[in-house]
Parts: structure tokens; sequence; C-alpha cells
């Protein structure tokens, strides 16, 4: 599942022989999807840590007063929701590039940093993709998602702390790609010139009730082993990906109702090697709101 199988080898390594294995910042630490083993192993690694900055996302403010009362340690709580600008329309909306520097700086985070994202939602990927995808969009590659998110590693029996873990105000700079996001202007031309493939991350029963139009349904569980709600196998996701006749070589934006489950989407095939991924980032609530099919003619 697009894990680096080398980290925990030289992790070990480094322990034993008190040696630097970490790779210099050009390189990223960490795979883009971590399980909870390898995390509560390099816990207490003052090199990794140095390096990685641990966040914790949330959508609300309910997120926020829960991880006051427990969370994974040395975990910085990210709101990935209300740095952003935000309408009936467009919920999640994108936030002006200063003030998403101004607050990663805030946090103590640097472009130099890797950063190790994770959530409390079923899955653990909603809140945690949001904030992927923003770091994504300002310039910053090196961020993984811990796999299953908080509820999997409390379940895995590791402990947690309500140590409020704060960090020395560090620069962050961005470097906004506006390829990555797109806006309702430009899915209206999307559709008229059926030049990118589609992708609805909403669950089957509300793509059924209405879809943007050519649009395909890979549904945002359907991403998840039902048994654990850990990532499927790249494998497995691959064979989805084929059996939806999807090629990964071509444009393709996704979209859900409000942005953060097609921001996992999106995630997972850029981990597969999409080579143009983007984001429609009102997504179907907005697009149901403003549409007329006199705009598509």
């Amino acid at each position: 599942m697009f894990l680096l199988p080398l980290i925990s080898i030289l992790f070990i390594l480094a322990t034993l022989s008190n040696a630097q294995f970490w790779p210099e910042v050009d390189e990223a630490i960490l795979g883009p999807v971590v399980d909870s083993d390898l995390l509560n192993l390099v816990l207490d690694d003052p090199d990794f840590l140095s390096q990685v900055r641990i966040l914790e996302a949330g959508l609300d403010n309910s997120t926020k007063l829960e991880y006051k009362n427990g969370h994974i340690p040395n975990a910085i709580y990210f709101d990935a929701a209300q740095i952003s600008n935000q309408s009936d329309q467009i919920i999640y909306d994108i936030p002006q590039p200063e003030i998403f520097e101004n607050y990663v700086s805030s946090l103590g985070i640097s472009n130099d940093n890797d950063i190790l994202i994770y959530d409390r939602t079923k899955y653990g990927m909603k809140a945690s993709a949001r904030a992927w995808f923003l770091f994504k969009l300002f310039g910053h590659d090196f961020v993984s998602i811990l796999d299953g998110g908080f509820r999997d590693f409390l379940s895995m029996g590791y402990n947690i702390t309500e140590k409020i873990s704060e960090k020395p105000k560090r620069k962050f700079k961005v470097f906004y790609r506006p390829e990555l996001a797109k806006s309702f202007e430009e899915m209206v031309g999307v559709v008229k010139a059926k030049n990118m493939t589609i992708l609805d991350a909403r669950e089957k029963s509300e793509f059924d009730q209405g879809q943007i139009p050519t649009a395909i349904n890979v549904p945002y569980s359907s991403l998840f082993e039902s048994d654990t709600d850990l990532l499927k196998s790249d494998i497995e996701l691959w064979d989805m990906i084929k059996q939806k006749n999807i090629d990964l070589s071509e444009p393709i934006v996704t979209y859900c109702l409000k942005s953060p489950r097609a921001s996992a989407l999106m995630f997972v095939l850029d981990c597969l090697g999409a080579e143009q991924v983007s984001l429609y980032v009102g997504s179907w609530n907005e697009w149901s709101k403003r549409i007329n099919q006199t705009d598509l003619v």
C-alpha cells in the first residue's frame, strides 16, 4: 500500500548503530501511506521528530476538542476547514495563499519538513486528504497519510496523550499550483469539451440521484477494506480502476459532495501514478445549485 519497505529497516539499523539514516530534505522520509505500527516505532526517535511534523486534521470544532482530550504523541492540530473561504455553494474553498502560508508557519512547519497527517473519521482519510490536497496545492509534496487514522492507531493499543505539542514558528513558503483545482466555470468547460475523465467519489446512492455529465462513480468507501477500514492494496485498487476503464495517463478531475472524499480519491490516484489529477473544489454542492442545462449547450 504505497509504503516504503526500507524505512523500518533503516530505523532499526539506525537504532542499533546510532547512525543517521534519515534522508536529506530533498527525499521523502515516508511513503505516501504509513501504517500505525511504523508510526509507533518511530515516535520516540528524535531525528524523525525533528524532520517530520505529525498533524491531526479536523473539519469542525468538535474534532479540536477531541484532540485536546487525547491524540497521537507529538501531533499538532491542523484546522483543515476554518482557514478556508466558505459559502453556501462552496463548503471547503481554497484559502488565500498568504493565509495558508501564515497558518502553516505558525504551526512550526517549514518547506523542509515532511508531514504525516491523520484524522478521526471512519477510514481516516476525509480530513487528512483535505489537508493533503491543500499542502499539494500550495507546493508541498512530502506529505503522508496514516492508514486508518486515529481509530486504527488506538485500536492497536498504542499510547495517546493530552500533552499539546507546540513548535517554534518557522517559515513556510507557498508555491501555488492552479492546475490542481477546478472552478465551476472550468468544469462547465470540461463537460463541454469532454477532455477530462470525471470521477465522482460519492456513494452509489448519491450518484444515482444526479451527477455531472459523463462522470464515473468511484465510491469513497470502495477504496477501503470493509473488515479493517484500511486502504485496499495497490493491486486491488489497480484492478478497480481497470474495471472502470479509467486511464491514469489521461487528465482526471475528481469531485464528491463537498470535496473531502474527492480529495481522498485524488490522493489514491496520485499514489497509483496518475499523471494529471485535479479536484473540483465546489463539487456537487456547488454544481447542483449553479448549473443550468443551457450552460452545457
